[in-house]
């Protein structure tokens, strides 16, 4: 990276993020609870390269209903952790948490605050406080649309049939969850409303954004890939033949349902398919008890894996650091997205500069990274019998999935591109500083 020309360019620049992730280094004294990850993607991504920028420093303040008040530094960065109650993440924050944050803010005294997501409650925690300073907010999902899809073509009887006894109990099932992100969407448009700058990357935020706010000022910046992802080549000699990979398969609007209807229909003419999940931990051995403590949702994937007889083809490999993520990707004959609404999925992003073929379901953002034959294979969402279609044409066809790689990864190349990114950024925050002193 480029740090002396930013060193020059820049003068000092005190930057205030604001997340509902424990990043590294602060994550590591809580993994005994093994509730945080070690890593949070992008955003790792992008706080190891803005640390390491001479003239600039970073704090970070994240929300969390677990834990007490800390407050951590490690180099230039200060980590705080603000203790709030779950209700208080996901809807609206008290008067307690904002009067903390803005101690945090007289103390750090920033020149910008840098709001990551709108999917929380602390973005309206920073607009409650009428700071002087300029606030930027940048766009991850967007939950009032995502509800909308939430149930991803799955019929209500079937949700409610599949329902499992701690989604009685602890009423956290798909049903509950829908209701949830409804309301919390609301609260979500009330801060796109109140902020006047966003950072955004799709033809989908911008649309979405300029229809709610349209006043507004609009940046655009890519997000930075881990670096384990930068140094690993997909190679149609090297890999798992009829191996898919996938992520996630927690809720419905990520379609796995969809998949595992497709790997049906595949299975018809490729026997051995094998489907890898990551970010998933389901047992098909599993007592009567430890399955009713699992969501209906999962029990409604492994109804259809069991009745489909895909035991053998879907293998789940649980929560994987980026490194075994990219071993995954670069040993995989295809990378499926089988998602019902997305903006700019890093997973994509991912196996795209890794080169993997991929199959996409053409929604949200994701059209804005990538095109349908060149770099990626397309289909609507939902659509199991052209995703069927569009897997056995990439794993017949190798002349076709060397060219989607070789694309996707010459594109992606550039899209993130480590100085392109990082000086977009600081870019973004330099002009709005200078537009806030020019008042």
């Amino acid at each position: 990276m480029h740090n002396e020309k930013w060193g020059k360019d820049l003068e000092d620049i005190n930057i205030l993020w604001t997340c509902n992730n424990i990043l590294p280094h602060m994550s590591n004294q809580y993994m005994a609870s093994n509730k945080y990850p070690r890593s949070v993607s992008w955003m790792e991504a992008l706080l190891n390269a803005i640390k390491e920028l001479p003239n600039v420093k970073l704090s970070i303040v994240t929300f969390s209903h677990e834990y007490p008040f800390s407050k951590n530094s490690f180099g230039n960065v200060c980590y705080y952790l603000v203790p709030c109650k779950r209700k208080e993440l996901l809807y609206s924050c008290g008067k307690r948490v904002i009067e903390q944050v803005r101690k945090i803010i007289s103390e750090v005294k920033p020149d910008i605050i840098h709001i990551h997501g709108s999917e929380y409650s602390y973005g309206s925690v920073i607009t409650k406080l009428n700071l002087d300073i300029p606030v930027v907010l940048s766009i991850q999902g967007l939950v009032h649309i995502c509800e909308k899809v939430y149930y991803a073509n799955i019929p209500f009887s079937k949700l409610f049939f599949n329902r499992s006894i701690s989604d009685w109990l602890l009423f956290r099932g798909v049903i509950e969850s829908k209701f949830i992100w409804k309301k919390r969407g609301r609260y979500e448009i009330k801060i796109l409303k109140t902020i006047n700058n966003f950072i955004g990357r799709t033809i989908w935020d911008k649309a979405h954004i300029h229809y709610i706010n349209p006043g507004c000022n609009y940046f655009e910046c890519d997000e930075l890939l881990r670096d384990e992802f930068y140094h690993v080549k997909w190679n149609i000699n090297e890999i798992e033949q009829r191996t898919i990979l996938t992520s996630s398969s927690v809720y419905p609007l990520k379609g796995f349902h969809v998949l595992l209807e497709a790997v049906r229909i595949v299975k018809q003419t490729f026997p051995d398919i094998v489907v890898k999940v990551a970010g998933s931990n389901f047992s098909y051995n599993e007592g009567f008890w430890k399955r009713e403590k699992k969501t209906g949702y999962v029990k409604y994937i492994l109804r259809l894996v069991k009745k489909y007889n895909l035991m053998n083809n879907i293998i789940p490999l649980g929560r994987i650091n980026a490194a075994e993520m990219a071993e995954n990707l670069r040993k995989s004959h295809v990378y499926v997205l089988p998602s019902f609404m997305e903006n700019s999925p890093n997973s994509l992003a991912e196996a795209q500069i890794i080169g993997t073929p991929s199959i996409v379901s053409f929604v949200g953002g994701v059209q804005s990274m990538v095109s349908d034959g060149i770099d990626t294979l397309a289909y609507p969402a939902g659509d199991y019998k052209v995703l069927a279609e569009q897997i056995i044409k990439l794993l017949n066809d190798n002349d076709i999935a060397e060219t989607i790689s070789s694309n996707a990864r010459m594109k992606a190349k550039q899209k993130y591109n480590k100085n392109k990114i990082v000086d977009s950024m600081m870019n973004i925050y330099r002009s709005l500083i200078l537009s806030q002193n020019n008042g």
